[in-house]
């Protein structure tokens, strides 16, 4: 039944019982009242649960990055796709493909047991010899997997808070059960499960980390479609520059909701490029050089609060231009790093992280990477919003 067309019909009706029945015009009866026509029932208010993500009975694919590190020194960054399927309210991985992966590591001289780089994301081992550039390679799930939304019932189309604490109602259980090799392991994993920023917008995102014995895991997430929506724009090292970031920390656990912290302090990257550094670790130096300039911030104003407190450094180097992979290794430095060398002197360094911007550029994510020159085997998610 075609409710506009019935509506339409029942007023014409009524309509016309009001003047009089239309031609026939000698009876002066009175034209019986009219019954009131039925109030259609409101169209309900969307909640947050899995449709926000698929349509209910479709398929979506999502694309994104994950990052494994089991071992010191050598993490595995993928670029992932996972077909998602909303089957009557449940949502199901049916597919996982990979289509380039890289190793996040020091070239090491093995003879003489020496680091021989600083921190370099290597080239791909995808595509294949012979396959094109964006081949998807299949990887086996070896049983059922999913996201398993925590559905509530606010709106999030019009949700509106000036609590940090009510996002955390938005969250996902992420598992995936793979043949576990090292850039395509199993996942087990609490996401932040953002719903898109206005209906129809299609910029829905997960992101989340999980940790264990062997080491810890980061996934990122949003919808092919969005992604492409941008190809013709992709990120660059300029993006960042002169840029004012505020930073929201992010920690993730499966089977619970996550807890976010707001930083005092922002960052703002500078043009200027380090050409020495001394009085560390030859690796360490390396990692520095080439790296921009960044100065610490007061978020809640942008004003300068410590000139040159970190470097970020753009990873990429390659010449892939098909490549999504266009990272930024940020981290703290000691003044001392910056100075001539002396005997006196130590170059320290600390919190360590990965970035990249979305494909909007509107936002830098990113992950704590643990587990490098000495820093603890543990991670969360890093968010780092535009705030000029």
């Amino acid at each position: 039944m075609n409710i506009k067309n019935t509506l339409l019909t029942f007023f014409s009706i009524t309509l016309l019982a009001a003047c009089g029945g239309g031609g026939g015009g000698g009876d002066s009866t009175p034209a019986p009242i009219p019954t009131p026509a039925p109030t259609p029932a409101p169209t309900p208010a969307p909640t947050y649960d899995a449709s926000i993500f698929v349509a209910e009975n479709t398929t979506e694919r999502y694309k994104g990055f994950h990052f494994n590190n089991q071992v010191g020194f050598y993490g595995c960054l993928s670029t992932i796709y996972f077909d998602v399927t909303n089957n009557s309210g449940s949502l199901t991985i049916d597919n996982y493909y990979i289509d380039e992966s890289r190793t996040l590591g020091y070239d090491y001289d093995s003879d003489n047991q020496v680091y021989t780089s600083g921190l370099k994301l290597k080239e791909s081992t995808l595509p294949a010899e012979g396959d094109e550039p964006g081949t998807l390679y299949f990887v086996t799930l070896d049983s059922a997997s999913d996201i398993s939304i925590a559905e509530n019932s606010t709106n999030p189309y019009n949700f509106e808070t000036d609590n940090i604490e009510d996002l955390e109602q938005f969250h996902a259980d992420i598992y995936v059960d793979t043949d576990n090799f090292y850039c395509a392991p199993d996942i087990e994993m609490g996401v932040m499960a953002l719903p898109e920023s206005s209906q129809g917008a299609n910029d829905e995102t997960f992101i989340g980390t999980s940790e264990t014995a062997d080491g810890y895991q980061f996934l990122f997430l949003m919808s092919e479609s969005y992604w492409d929506s941008y190809s013709d724009n992709l990120p660059t090292e300029s993006d960042i520059f002169s840029q004012n970031y505020a930073r929201l920390d992010a920690f993730t656990t499966y089977r619970s909701a996550p807890n976010l912290v707001l930083d005092t302090y922002g960052f703002r990257v500078k043009t200027d490029i380090v050409a020495n550094a001394n009085n560390g670790l030859f690796r360490i130096e390396k990692n520095i050089e080439g790296a921009r300039l960044t100065d610490s911030t007061t978020a809640s104003d942008n004003e300068l609060w410590f000139s040159n407190d970190y470097v970020t450094k753009y990873l990429y180097t390659g010449t892939d231009n098909w490549s999504t992979q266009k990272i930024f290794f940020k981290f703290d430095i000691a003044s001392d790093c910056l100075r001539d060398f002396s005997s006196i002197r130590t170059c320290n360094v600390a919190d360590y992280e990965i970035l990249f911007l979305t494909p909007d550029k509107s936002e830098l994510l990113g992950f704590k990477l643990g587990d490098y020159d000495g820093s603890p085997s543990a991670t969360n998610v890093v968010i780092n919003l535009k705030n000029d």
